[in-house]
């Protein structure tokens, strides 16, 4: 992948010593993005620094190479004399006699398979090594004007929580408050509504009988009443035992055919049954139809059932097969998963397709699968 760079700070002053020598480093920043702008963030990159002398395709007068990684926007911090050195010699480039380019080259990876990023020129000499090499330093000159503000950096990710302290020690009762004044009697509520009437009581045990009554004398006799009405009569008695079958009669001569009887009246049509081929839920193909989609996961007997119900049957494999190879946009989902199909052979084996492609056809080894319903 092409990779773009993007140089964003170069220090090339050296930094100062307690003992006044100037360190043969220079500092270098950058940010390291892709070719759409994006940053390469905490990602390990190859470097190889070339300075030229005279041109931006000058002779090297020094070579280093170097690896680091990116923080979290990209950026890299180098110090140019302190990688691998290639060619020259760092400390004995004479910067106030010529002027240098310096050549940024790149491998994304962290190897060292380099791509150049561009070749940039130094304007300023690294002052502290040009004073090494050309003597007493000049007068300070005056102090530049402030420059403007740069744009806030983005906010740094959010620090860690730091593990929870351990528990104090539990501070001592405090003394018990006062109590408090007992508040004013409440006002008397409402009467509540009468309550339902009670379980009537069990009845109570029966009294003692009292002494018999002495015999009161006979009475005259009344007189005779006239005689009564006659009564209903009784009831049938049951029926008697039926008596042994009489023997079977001859078969008698067969009759004469008799005359067409007049065709009756036409009945009401019967309801109208719908059937999946006349639905939007089929495919049209050579010779029958077949359904779009897949039916809900059935057991082979029940799968066959819920087509036959709706005035269709299973696919045999050879439908289902020819349906697949179609690849029609309107079937979905051909050969991704198992379905239950008519056995070719036996027309009723427990077969099923699918999962893998057109062509495989296995025996059911789960209760239940997915199944399509075709129709002549």
């Amino acid at each position: 992948m092409k990779t773009s760079f993007f140089s964003i700070i170069c220090y090339l002053l050296a930094i100062s010593c307690v003992s006044a020598q100037a360190p043969e480093l220079m500092n270098y920043q950058g940010v390291a993005r892709d070719e759409s702008g994006n940053i390469l963030a905490n990602q390990l990159i190859g470097l190889q620094i070339a300075l030229h002398s005279g041109s931006s395709a000058g002779p090297i007068v020094y070579q280093e190479t170097d690896t680091v990684t990116t923080n979290q926007f990209g950026l890299f911090a180098i110090q140019i004399g302190s990688g691998i050195v290639q060619s020259g010699t760092f400390s004995l480039i004479d910067w106030g006699n010529d002027s240098f380019f310096i050549e940024i080259l790149m491998d994304v990876s962290g190897g060292s398979s380099y791509a150049s990023m561009g070749t940039s020129q130094l304007i300023s000499v690294p002052y502290a090594l040009y004073a090494k090499s050309s003597g007493s330093p000049g007068p300070t000159g005056p102090t530049g004007p402030v420059g403007e503000m740069g744009a806030t950096g983005p906010t740094g990710p959010e620090g860690r929580v730091g593990p929870t302290g351990p528990m104090g020690p539990e501070g001592p009762t405090g003394p018990e408050g006062l109590a408090g004044s007992i508040g004013p009697t409440g006002a008397v509520g409402e009467i509540g509504p009468t309550g339902l009437p009670g379980v009537t009581g069990p009845a109570g045990l029966p009294g003692v009988t009292g002494p018999t009554g002495s015999t009161g004398s006979q009475g005259i006799q009344g007189i005779t009443g006239p005689s009564g009405a006659n009564g209903n009569t009784g009831p049938t008695g049951p029926q008697g035992l039926p008596g042994p079958t009489g023997p079977e009669g001859s078969t008698g001569p067969e009759g004469s055919t008799g005359s067409t009887g007049e065709t009756g009246p036409i009945g009401p049509t019967g309801p109208m049954t719908i059937s999946l081929c006349d639905t939007s839920l089929f495919v049209l193909l050579q010779g029958y139809a077949i359904q779009k989609d897949t039916n809900l996961r059935l057991g082979w007997f029940d799968a066959a059932l819920f087509c036959k119900n709706l005035g269709g049957r299973l696919c045999n494999g050879e439908e289902w097969y020819l349906a697949c190879q179609e690849n029609s946009i309107y079937i979905n989902n051909m050969g991704i998963t198992h379905e239950w199909i008519i056995d070719p052979g036996t027309g009723s084996t427990h077969r099923v397709v699918g999962f893998g492609g057109c062509s495989v056809i296995s025996n059911g080894t789960l209760p239940t699968f997915t199944f399509r319903c075709c129709c002549d």
